[in-house]
């Protein structure tokens, strides 16, 4: 009885798995698994990038942030005529600015360029300066304390952002990046 029961064994054996010898050849498991041609690659590139948006302890991101070109310069209500160039980075931490326009003397130009920290409060933004300076019409660099806080207001507009100077006065800026 028991011989026929180790030949029920033996002839049934095709059903147990078989064991594993040595290490598995991960390249051909992933040539076995890879998708055939014509087929999107982008599925688990995209459940990455979803995993890495959703690391623990990052703050959700402003709709501030991004790169901006400046459109137009506004004093008292006034468009200023004169050329303006200027860059606005925000990220969620830190806002880089660098602006240029010609200055009352036209061999003078009038040139701002700073970083500053900032935090959104309420509606508006304060800033704290980290690096900051700008030339006056006679051609001398001021420089911001390191630590000097503002308090603004930015506002969301059509394209771009706008950051109030003031009543009247105000910087557009067009969103680039």
């Amino acid at each position: 009885m028991s011989l026929v029961l180790l030949g029920a064994a033996v002839l049934c054996s095709w059903q147990d798995p078989k064991p594993v010898t040595g290490v598995r050849n991960v390249q051909q498991d992933v040539k076995k698994q890879s998708p055939k041609k014509g087929v999107d690659k982008q599925g688990p590139a995209k459940s990455t990038k979803k995993l890495a948006d959703k690391v623990r302890g990052k703050p959700e991101s402003s709709p501030l942030e991004g790169v901006y070109r400046l459109r137009k310069r506004v004093t008292g209500g006034i468009p200023d005529a004169r050329p303006n160039k200027g860059y606005l980075a925000i990220t969620g931490r830190y806002m880089f600015l660098s602006l240029a326009s010609k200055g009352p003397d036209e061999t003078l130009p009038l040139l701002h360029s700073g970083v500053r920290e900032w935090v959104k409060v309420g509606q508006d933004v304060r800033t704290t300066a980290k690096l900051d300076y700008f030339t006056d019409g006679d051609g001398l660099i001021h420089q911001t304390p390191e630590g000097k806080q503002e308090t603004r207001r930015i506002e969301i507009v059509r394209g771009g952002v706008r950051v109030m100077q003031g009543d009247h006065s105000w910087l557009e800026f067009e969103r680039v990046e």
